[in-house]
């Protein structure tokens, strides 16, 4: 499933088939979007782990995956990841003025490296 806010979707993937689920979720502040290469690298790691037979964690990752599954959503936030990396200035000078426009609300938050919002306009 992917869902769109100013055309940039947030993807999810779905490890395993179990019926206990949990989430994992990243980038949900703008100004952290290190997690995102983190929560990647758990799913390039557990995928390879499935894949040889390898635990995760001292835990086995096939009985892992054929009993839960994690619900992974690498970038919650892609707009506001967008904004404090520069690609909204770039590519959507109308979303950035907006966003600098709200910002002004706030001026004790350095623009845009402080952002913790989405761009939601509503």
């Amino acid at each position: 499933m992917v869902i769109h806010l100013f055309g940039n979707p947030i993807p999810y993937i779905r490890f395993g088939r179990g019926q206990k689920q949990i989430l994992y979720c990243a980038s949900t502040h703008a100004n952290e979007w290190i997690t995102t290469p983190l929560l990647m690298k758990f799913i390039q790691n557990i995928s390879e782990n499935y894949r040889t037979g390898l635990n995760t964690n001292g835990y086995s990752t096939t009985q892992l995956f054929n009993n839960t599954s994690l619900y992974i959503v690498p970038m919650v936030n892609p707009d506001g990841v967008d904004l404090v990396v520069g690609n909204t200035a770039k590519y959507r000078p109308d979303i950035y003025g907006y966003a600098y426009n709200l910002s002004r609300n706030y001026p004790q938050i350095p623009f845009p490296s402080g952002w913790k919002a989405n761009i939601n306009r509503y």
